[in-house]
C-alpha cells in the first residue's frame, strides 16, 4: 500500500501473507522454527508476548511436526509465560506447554464455566460424548428459579442436588435431605 496505517501494513487484493522460513538440514525436537515477538516495558524493553512455532519432534524428510505456543505476560510479572499450546497431535493446553489430551487445562485457581444469559430455564453444562452417545452429563438447571445440579450417565439421571440442599440418588425430585430410590 502507498498509504500505510501502521509500521508494517500489508494490503493485497487476494491473500496477504507474512512468510517466516527456516532453511536447515537438521531440525531437532523443540528447535525454534519462527516467532512473532512483542516487546515493551516501562523503563526497559522486554518480551511481553509472543507466538512461537517450534518443532514438536525431530524432523525427517517425511515428517515435520510442529507446535504453536502463545505467550502472554501475567499481571504482576515482567516476562512472558506460556498461555496456550497447540501440539502436533492437535492437543490444546492452557497453562501448560505439554498438553497430554485433546484439551488440557492446568492452573492453580480452578476452572470456571459461566452462562452469561442467566435467565429462567437457562443452564450451564459439561457433557462427555463418545460417538454421539452421552456418557456423562452434568448440568446446572435454573428452571423455575430452583437450582438443580443433574448427574446423568448413559442418558438417564442418576443423582440430583437441589438448591435447597436436598439430594436424590435415583430420585429426580428429592423431598428430603437424602432420598434414595429403591434404597
Amino acid at each position: 500500500t502507498d498509504n500505510p496505517t501502521q509500521m508494517l501494513h500489508i494490503a493485497s487484493s487476494t491473500d496477504a501473507f507474512i512468510q517466516l522460513e527456516r532453511v536447515d538440514t537438521s531440525v531437532a525436537d523443540d528447535d525454534a522454527i519462527g516467532a512473532i515477538i512483542i516487546r515493551g516495558g516501562e523503563s526497559s524493553q522486554t518480551d511481553v508476548a509472543r507466538i512461537r512455532i517450534n518443532a514438536d519432534a525431530d524432523w525427517t524428510s517425511s515428517s515435520s511436526p510442529t507446535k504453536m505456543i502463545f505467550e502472554t505476560t501475567p499481571s504482576g510479572a515482567t516476562a512472558d509465560a506460556v498461555a496456550i499450546t497447540i501440539d502436533s497431535s492437535q492437543n490444546v493446553g492452557i497453562g501448560t506447554d505439554s498438553p497430554d489430551s485433546q484439551f488440557h487445562l492446568h492452573g492453580s485457581t480452578g476452572i470456571r464455566l459461566t452462562d452469561s444469559n442467566q435467565n429462567a430455564n437457562e443452564y450451564a453444562e459439561i457433557k462427555f460424548d463418545n460417538g454421539g452417545n452421552t456418557n456423562l452429563y452434568i448440568n446446572n438447571d435454573w428452571t423455575n428459579s430452583n437450582a438443580l445440579i443433574n448427574f446423568q450417565l448413559a442418558g438417564s439421571t442418576k443423582m440430583v442436588v437441589r438448591g435447597d440442599g436436598n439430594v436424590g440418588i435415583g430420585e429426580t425430585s428429592p423431598g428430603e435431605k437424602l432420598a434414595v430410590a429403591n434404597g
